[in-house]
């Protein structure tokens, strides 16, 4: 009996012994998932150490720069056979991470245009002034620090890591520009995910990349390339910034003068004086549609600071431009549809080839509509129609279907019925791009235009300066001999040839 008790026991405390074991194991195992994020956690750790590390970060309170260098206008150049327009960008920012708010100016250019803008964001709010035409508009956008700060300073990219620890992953090591890099990846609040890359020699991020969808080709990697660091009260900062997008280069600046911790004063964070107020920029506007003349109608903002023209001819409906992406189309093209329910979108005109201006060209390839451009721009929207869409794929790559595309010949076309006449115009080689197509309307005495005159949008009065590219228009108006009385326009309200003369007195007055 007692030899039975002491074989029980013996048995009971070997099965303990190896339920114990096995919990041991259980819990010294890990997930693939566990492994991936230990791993990265130990490259993200190391790179916030290599920048100076978490206590010398932590000191910095504010941080101001400048820069200097080149934008490649990549699908925004003259012509889309030609190199990227070469623009000049220079500027300076103030970060003030203790305050959450930035000053960020910057003055570049882009063919035919001009710009020179200083924003001022506290907290979600801000503010942009136009330092030449002298107005200001407010906006809200509630990621905007947070989108500046990471995209210059790899310190608050890791630290916005460091905080998103639960989606830390590690991917492997993979070579960049000749050298061995460990690779991570994270996703930030918004759903953003970004793979960081560290160089496995000294810790040191050189650079950060997401994935997007680019207008022309579709699916793309856009690269955030550190090209060197500088030390500045022991902290590590970038000396440039080489921006990728398809793997083509769209930016490359210098940075210069870089100060931590000079406490700016309140004032600079305030208000300027002597600028002129414009409606408050809507982030997500309704589109409203606006009759401009019988069966003539504007889809007013179908995207922020974009709108679509269209006209109802007997048996068809004509669309004047395509803007941004599919989301626009979608938008504007609801609203036509309601507007004119019993006939078809036969035409999508574009006006050029600037993906801002044709992001949403192929929603209405998807439907078959005839997209009607100019000689030089048929290979480009030949290239968009064959884009790879598998990110965010769009109607053209879930049912695809070749392309119809007709050619303006010999600067004009025209499109008439027994109650309507609308007439194409390329008004030819100007400073912003090549070919330029005008969409004039004899008998309603209308033109609709893109980017050739600009004015603020509907709700107030103010006529901003035109540019080198209004005084384009203007002398091929005249040349053209065309009798207009109103200029309607894909950015901002409809005008009179009143403001298109003020628009052109005030840029001639900038010189």
């Amino acid at each position: 009996m007692k030899k039975y008790r002491f074989a029980s026991y013996s048995l009971i405390i070997i099965s303990l012994l190896l339920v114990s074991l096995q919990q041991i194991n259980a819990q010294g195992a890990k997930s693939v998932s566990e492994k991936s994020y230990v791993q990265a956690r130990r490259v993200l750790d190391a790179g916030i150490e290599a920048l100076g590390g978490r206590e010398a970060i932590g000191k910095i309170e504010d941080l101001s720069l400048k820069f200097s260098g080149i934008n490649y206008a990549r699908n925004q150049s003259l012509s889309p056979d030609t190199a990227y327009f070469r623009g000049t960008v220079e500027g300076a920012m103030t970060l003030d991470t203790k305050g959450n708010r930035v000053i960020f100016e910057q003055a570049s250019t882009l063919p035919g245009f001009r710009f020179h803008n200083r924003q001022i964001i506290k907290g979600e709010k801000g503010l942009v002034f136009d330092m030449e035409a002298k107005t200001a508009n407010t906006f809200t956008n509630p990621n905007a620090i947070a989108n500046i700060g990471r995209s210059r300073f790899p310190h608050v990219m890791l630290m916005t890591a460091s905080e998103r620890a639960a989606t830390l992953r590690f991917l492997g090591q993979e070579d960049f520009d000749g050298k061995k890099q460990n690779v991570i990846i994270f996703s930030t609040s918004d759903g953003t995910q970004w793979t960081l890359y560290f160089d496995a020699a000294t810790n040191l991020l050189t650079k950060f990349e997401n994935l997007d969808t680019d207008s022309r080709v579709g699916d793309v990697a856009q690269e955030f390339i550190i090209p060197g660091y500088m030390s500045v009260g022991g902290v590590k900062i970038p000396t440039g910034r080489i921006i990728k997008r398809g793997g083509e280069v769209i930016q490359d600046f210098k940075v210069s003068d870089v100060q931590i911790n000079t406490r700016p004063a309140e004032s600079a964070f305030e208000r300027a004086q002597g600028f002129e107020d414009l409606p408050a920029n809507n982030p997500t506007p309704t589109p409203i549609v606006v009759e401009l003349a019988k069966d003539v109608y504007l889809v007013q903002d179908a995207a922020n600071g974009y709108n679509v023209m269209f006209v109802a001819m007997n048996d068809y409906i004509l669309v004047a431009e395509a803007p941004i992406n599919e989301g626009t189309s979608r938008r504007a093209m609801a609203k036509i549809k309601e507007t004119v329910p019993n006939k078809p979108i036969k035409y999508i005109v574009a006006t050029h080839f600037h993906d801002d201006h044709s992001g949403g060209i192929r929603t209405y390839m998807a439907e078959g509509v005839t997209l009607v451009t100019t000689p030089g721009n048929k290979g480009y929207f030949e290239a968009v129609a064959k884009g790879v869409r598998t990110i965010a794929p769009d109607a053209l790559a879930l049912k695809p279907r070749p392309p119809v595309i007709e050619i303006v010949q010999n600067m004009k076309r025209v499109f008439t019925d027994d109650q309507h006449t609308v007439e194409l115009y390329d008004i030819g080689a100007g400073p912003h791009t090549k070919e330029m197509l005008i969409v004039y309307l004899p008998k309603e005495k209308l033109v609709f235009q893109g980017d050739l005159l600009n004015l603020p949008q509907a709700g107030t009065t103010i006529i901003t300066p035109g540019n080198e590219t209004t005084v384009h228009f203007a002398d091929r108006l005249k040349a053209l001999g065309l009798n207009v009385e109103k200029i309607a326009a894909v950015h901002g309200r409809t005008g009179t040839m009143d403001d298109l003369r003020v628009a052109i007195e005030k840029f001639k007055a900038l010189k």
